[in-house]
């Protein structure tokens, strides 16, 4: 119990910190390449150095995190604010080059929102009482709106970029979704007619949801991501190669102490469930063993009782036919003569005179 106690004022002295360095961490452009690269179309086909050099392209006005400086993505705010509307936070939130409608004379960004979820399945989890993808959906939408600012009659719709928010959901995640990658996005369809498909002037809103297994597939967004949250440096250099940054790959070593806070956490939340489902159980147990022996105890005094009635009966019928006098009936039953008697008459015998 004491070491329990110890287990859990340490996660609690480090959660903070542990915080501040995943989030540090993923905010690094090279890190968060490899993910942008697997699960947003737009950089499919482009290699993790292009991407690089696309995340926060002249962008220089916003303050750097990292303590690798020229790998760093521009940190946008993690917060966004209107008086009317409620405050959002973000894990990591950067701008970065759209290469489908970017060229040498107009520059498109992306706004990607990164997420780390620890629990995904509603149902089971107090902590999340509403789906991932709506939460998803009220970030890019705030996003898109904020492009702009105040509306009015003169606002220039124009200007508005793509926005993507990319959860990454760890735990209870149901067994049939596990290990899935799904994107959630805006879509043209005819009711009547055909139309041309403008696909620039509507596809400005995505959600993808990437949700972890218990085992990730290999060569996966899966496995990279679990090889980053666990400070797994061989893992980690099969996608990039943190040797070319010995200040990156500190950082992802450092993961590994986290990842054992973390695993340090679950084993005190798990011998905490364990001992509530062994007391709910054992009360069980109990209960039906205390049954069980109440029925058998029950069982015995019957048989006991059924014997001691026989035995009063014989005696009873020895006494009304004259065969064994009162006195000693009265003393095999080990009873006053006056108990016997009153017994006997009860049950319908007759006393000789």
């Amino acid at each position: 119990m004491q070491e329990e106690t110890e287990v859990k004022l340490a996660v609690t002295r480090d959660a903070a910190a542990s915080d501040r360095e995943v989030h540090n961490l993923w905010l690094n452009k090279e890190i968060i390449s490899p993910v942008l690269q697997m699960v947003v179309p737009e950089y499919k086909g482009y290699t993790v150095e292009q991407i690089i050099e696309m995340i926060d392209a002249d962008i220089r006005d916003d303050v750097i995190v990292s303590d690798v400086p020229e790998l760093t993505a521009q940190d946008r705010g993690t917060e966004q604010y209107s008086s009317t509307e409620k405050l959002s936070r973000f894990d990591v939130h950067i701008k970065a080059r759209n290469p489908e409608y970017s060229d040498e004379n107009i520059l498109v960004m992306l706004h990607i929102d990164f997420e780390m979820q620890n629990k995904y399945n509603v149902a089971e989890s107090d902590h999340i009482p509403y789906p991932i993808e709506k939460r998803g959906m009220y970030y890019v939408a705030r996003e898109l709106s904020r492009q702009l600012g105040t509306v009015t009659g003169s606002t220039n719709y124009n200007g508005l970029e793509k926005c993507y928010s990319i959860w990454v959901c760890i735990e209870n995640v149901p067994k049939v979704q596990q290990n899935t990658v799904t994107e959630y996005s805006m879509s043209k369809r005819d009711v009547f007619g055909a139309t041309a498909d403008n696909r620039e002037s509507y596809d400005l809103m995505s959600v993808i949801v990437i949700r972890m297994g218990k085992k990730a597939p290999e060569g996966t967004v899966f496995e990279y991501i679990e090889g980053v949250n666990k400070g797994d440096v061989v893992t980690v250099d099969k996608y990039i190669d943190t040797r070319r940054h010995p200040s990156l790959r500190k950082e992802v070593e450092t993961m590994g102490g986290f990842a054992m806070m973390w695993k340090a956490e679950g084993l005190m939340e798990g011998r905490a469930e364990g001992r509530a489902e062994g007391h709910a159980e054992g009360r069980a147990e109990g209960r039906a063993e205390g049954r069980a022996e109440g029925r058998a105890e029950g069982r015995a005094e019957g048989r006991v009782e059924g014997i001691a009635e026989g035995s009063l009966r014989t005696l009873y019928e020895l006494v009304e036919s004259g065969d064994l006098s009162l006195e000693k009936a009265a003393r095999k039953a080990d009873m006053s003569e006056t108990d016997f008697s009153n017994r006997m008459l009860l049950t319908g015998h007759k006393i000789p005179s």
